[in-house]
This record gives C-alpha cells, sequence and structure tokens, in this order.
C-alpha cells in the first residue's frame, strides 16, 4: 500500500518534463517533383517531452537546411512521395516536423539535395510562433 501510495504521489507532483521545440513545415510537390506547387507558413512549437520526433533519412530527393545565426547548420533530407492504391507512387504532400535548437534561426532553404537548387527560402522573422 505504502509504495502504491508514493508512486501516485511522484506521479502528482513530479517536476514538469523538458519541452523539444520544433518546426513544423508542410507542402506539396508537383506530381513529377520538379515544382513546388504550396508551401504553408512555417510553425515553431514546442512538444511535450515525453512525444518523440521522427528520425530522419541519411538521403532524400529534397532537403531542409536549418540556418542558425550562431553560424550551425542542420540538414534534413526528406522524400515527398505519396502512393496511390495500386502501389505507384508519385510526388506530393510532404509534413515535417523538425527538432531544432534554442538558437535564434536566420533562415530555413528548401533544396534539391542532388543538385542544392534552391526551391524556396523562408527567413527566420517569417517563422510563425
Amino acid at each position: 500500500m505504502t509504495t502504491t501510495l508514493l508512486l501516485l504521489l511522484s506521479m502528482l507532483f513530479r517536476a514538469p518534463s523538458a519541452q523539444q521545440e520544433v518546426l513544423f513545415i508542410q507542402g506539396i510537390f508537383s506530381a513529377d517533383g520538379k515544382e513546388l506547387v504550396r508551401l504553408s507558413p512555417v510553425r515553431r512549437a514546442h512538444l511535450p517531452g515525453n512525444q518523440t520526433t521522427p528520425r530522419f533519412a541519411e538521403e532524400g530527393v529534397f532537403s531542409f537546411c536549418v540556418f542558425y545565426e550562431n553560424g550551425d547548420v542542420d540538414v534534413i533530407h526528406f522524400d515527398a512521395l505519396v502512393a496511390d492504391d495500386s502501389g505507384k507512387t508519385y510526388h506530393g504532400f510532404f509534413e515535417l516536423i523538425i527538432p531544432i535548437k534554442p538558437e535564434q534561426i536566420e533562415r530555413l532553404e528548401l533544396r534539391r539535395s542532388a543538385t542544392q537548387d534552391l526551391i524556396r527560402r523562408v527567413e527566420g522573422a517569417d517563422i510563425q510562433h
């Protein structure tokens, strides 16, 4: 009984968990992947400490580069692929949840990974909080 009571009390009065700051990025590419049809406003938010953020691929057709004002750069590779009922894949919708550092973000760049061609640039001041 005492162990159960201590466990319940520890659950009720534990310190708040740390929060992870992330960027939410959503967009749509044309089916051939050549044109960015839409990029929703980028949002910066906190995830509760008990939620996990996804692991990203080592490579992908596209990459999001996060440039921080202190000079650090994080590169996230991804593919914006969707599949129809027959299993055929093509480019389309993408949604990224990118864990970020607490430093101020200077800019974001969406690029083609193979050529480093710039598709879209988002200034840090344009990120919604």
